[in-house]
């Protein structure tokens, strides 16, 4: 998760191999992926504890070699980005 106004407007997501995709309009957890330097933690979902006025938004990587160590997963258990 990245918060969409100030880093994006930043520049950072391209030179870290990443691109925010889509706004995550609903409460959220996030689940961490099998990267290894989640190391023992991967599966593991956390609530992202997002207030009603936060904008999160989903990201993609955009080059080769980026990878994701997250995902966004709602309530009912669907991934959204």
């Amino acid at each position: 998760m990245l918060s969409g106004d100030v880093s994006w407007a930043r520049g950072p997501g391209e030179f870290a191999g990443i691109r925010a995709t889509g706004e995550a309009l609903v409460s959220v957890t996030e689940r961490f992926t099998a990267n290894p330097l989640n190391g023992h933690d991967a599966g593991d979902r956390r609530d992202a504890l997002v207030c009603s006025t936060d904008r999160v938004f989903s990201l993609t990587t955009v080059v080769p070699g980026a990878a994701s160590l997250s995902t966004l997963v709602r309530y009912d258990g669907k991934e959204v980005g």
